[in-house]
């Protein structure tokens, strides 16, 4: 049974994610926790920024990215969050 859920499970992401475009897939509860905490850390330190601004979709996408590259806890991930953000005002 526990082998047919976690079929089931990801025969649903891959349909979402097929839905979605791009091959995209779906962020885990861990890196989108990740990444709330770090957007809400650098709103705090940058009155600029905004829910709806591009350096909220490119936090996600590299917090997505760095957690199924490298595996990192969510505290982690949030952090290096952060970190690309003030980057990304640099460069």
């Amino acid at each position: 049974m526990a082998r047919f859920e976690a079929i089931s499970v990801w025969m649903i992401r891959e349909v979402v994610a097929a839905s979605l475009g791009s091959g995209a897939m779906l962020m885990s509860t861990e890196s989108s926790a990740a990444a709330a905490r770090a957007w809400e850390a650098y709103a705090m330190i940058n009155p600029t920024a905004k829910d709806g601004d591009l350096r909220h979709a490119a936090l996600t996408r590299f917090v997505e990215e760095r957690s199924a590259a490298d595996g990192l806890s969510a505290e982690v991930l949030a952090v290096e969050g952060v970190k690309f953000l003030k980057r990304l005002e640099v460069g």
